[in-house]
């Protein structure tokens, strides 16, 4: 493992990192840290677009009533399996989240770490 801006990457992960800095670098320019942290979320969305287990939100519906908890309802695709499920909570962003835990598989983990 490798750690890059307070995140730790595979082997394979750094291989692409490399990759597109020397791309980079061919083109004769300087490079400085905006470059290197673009590089790098480049390199996580290409690693996204090829992991087959990915959670694939296909659709998602939330409603929002004064004085009510809010309910969320989603389907999602994980490893070519859909599942459906609706839950409650307290906001809408609490409620997206509880459907998402409950509708995934149980060894898939949700945390919370930011609203913004």
């Amino acid at each position: 493992m490798v750690n890059f801006f307070g995140a730790n990457y595979d082997e394979s992960f750094v291989a692409k990192v490399r990759e597109l800095i020397e791309r980079f670098l061919v083109k004769g320019k300087s490079i400085n840290v905006s470059d290197i942290q673009d590089i790098i979320q480049d390199a996580t969305e290409m690693a996204d677009a090829v992991s087959k287990d990915v959670l694939d939100v296909k659709s998602f519906k939330v409603k929002v009533e004064l004085d009510q908890k809010s309910v969320a309802e989603v389907t999602v695709k994980v490893a070519e399996q859909l599942y459906f499920a609706s839950s409650s909570g307290v906001g809408p962003v609490y409620a997206v989240l509880n459907a998402l835990c409950k509708a995934c598989p149980s060894d898939i983990s949700y945390n919370l770490t930011a609203i913004k």
